[in-house]
């Protein structure tokens, strides 16, 4: 193993024993800790190393702008549900891929 695999592992050890940190103090599973909490602080962090990620919640966020700030047709809206959805799913499909690659 070398020094990279190495650092990789312990940052995973890491986000592990923050993940298991926040259910136990919070009283939350883990779904919730990443999205209510690690995800955002992540997320932050990265982007003020000029790398940005989408979260969950900002692209909920975002969906709920789209429908209300547009007046659309019944048809556009059916439109940006269908997009939404198919985002959600590639999103779940790249997370549950990440994690039977592990």
């Amino acid at each position: 193993m070398n020094d990279t695999d190495k650092l990789y592992s312990y940052f995973f050890g890491t986000l592990d024993h923050l993940i298991s940190t926040y259910c136990i103090n919070y009283g939350i599973d883990k779904k919730t800790a990443l999205a209510d909490y690690i995800m955002p602080k992540l997320s932050f962090e990265l982007k003020q190393r000029d790398y940005s990620i989408l979260t969950e919640t900002e692209f909920e966020s975002i969906v709920v702008a789209l429908k209300e700030d547009i007046s659309a047709s019944e048809e556009v809206e059916t439109i940006l549900n269908e997009y939404s959805d198919a985002i959600r799913k590639i999103m779940m499909y790249t997370n549950k891929n990440k994690e039977e690659d592990k």
